[in-house]
């Protein structure tokens, strides 16, 4: 085009620079709600994690927790007869002293005149036990800092709603 054109189509020029300013802005518009959709994803893709691990966390816990003290074990003992586990201590406390002469999970009997010859130490869960206790206490430390980000977080989104 020439300045003659342009002239006479000074108007129509300007409408569609006006176009193209409103498209660019619908553009950014549609760029920032897809980049906010996109960290709400992701944050609920974490959470999500966060939760399941959770879970898993929760199921490790009751599978490692002793009957008799409700612990987390320590010293994980089996008990041969039915491979049921508890504490060291506990068992063994309740087999010494109170003379016990079966499982106290299943009744199973023990069988024999020295009931504890019937425990054995069984390092796999003891190995178990020791994971689920450091994760247990990494998630109380990590408790506090979660609560301060939710809250930044959820007071910064309130700015933006402004």
């Amino acid at each position: 085009m020439d300045r003659e054109d342009l002239s006479r189509n000074k108007e129509t020029v300007l409408i569609d620079l006006t176009k193209d300013d409103e498209e660019d802005d619908e553009e950014e518009e549609e760029d920032d709600e897809e980049d906010d959709e996109e960290v709400e994803k992701e944050e609920d893709d974490e959470e999500e994690e966060e939760e399941e691990e959770e879970d898993s966390l929760e199921e490790m816990i009751r599978d490692m927790t002793c009957v008799i003290c409700s612990k987390i074990y320590r010293n994980a003992t089996g008990i041969t007869v039915c491979q049921h586990k508890f504490c060291w201590d506990c068992i063994y406390g309740k087999i010494a002293e109170h003379d016990w002469t079966c499982c106290p999970v299943c009744y199973a009997k023990f069988g024999n005149s020295e009931p504890l010859r019937n425990l054995r130490f069984d390092p796999v869960y003891n190995s178990l036990a020791r994971y689920v206790l450091f994760k247990v206490k990494e998630n109380a430390e990590k408790e506090p800092k979660r609560a301060k980000t939710s809250q930044a977080s959820s007071s910064s989104s309130s700015r933006r709603k402004m």
